[in-house]
């Protein structure tokens, strides 16, 4: 009898666990923890850099941040239309979004509404993500990009 429910039990498991109802993000992941490994290891805590939020439901950002000692300092928006985003973006915070998306996704149960690829292109002089797409899936069957990342202009600034 134990054996009878312990059957039972494992292919009620198996049967709820069907392959085509986890989600696979296609990334990148070795390249990524290696860009982000040497970007760690470079250590700067004083720069700059531009950055363009964009995606659906009209919504964008475009601003010069500025960090210092590793913390946020200030932006620069350089659209009337562009919310201030002043809490949060570093490379730091970019790189934690990007892999925080990537596990907050992958080998999960399909819902309604989920990521299915992150793209990143990087600089390799400086190792920061430069190009971020995140790529999803809504259960209408229509595949949409919600938050694209472009980042330039980065420059280290000289502490006195």
């Amino acid at each position: 009898m134990k054996k009878l429910m312990a059957l039972c039990v494992a292919a009620t498991l198996l049967h709820s666990c069907n392959k085509d109802d986890i989600v696979s993000v296609k990334f990148d992941k070795e390249t990524f923890l290696e860009q982000k490994q040497l970007w760690q290891a470079s250590s700067h805590k004083d720069y700059q850099f531009q950055i363009f939020i964009g995606g659906g439901f009209n919504s964008f950002y475009n601003g010069v941040i500025t960090i210092e000692n590793g913390d946020f300092k200030n932006e620069l928006l350089l659209d009337e239309h562009s919310s201030s985003i002043s809490c949060c973006f570093s490379i730091d915070v970019i790189y934690e979004t990007i892999e925080k998306s990537f596990y907050e996704h992958h080998n999960k149960k399909k819902s309604d509404f989920y990521i299915t690829e992150i793209s990143v292109e990087y600089d390799k002089v400086n190792h920061i993500p430069i190009k971020v797409n995140f790529g999803y899936y809504a259960s209408s069957g229509i595949s949409v990009h919600l938050s694209d990342y472009t980042l330039s202009n980065f420059s280290k600034i000289e502490q006195n």
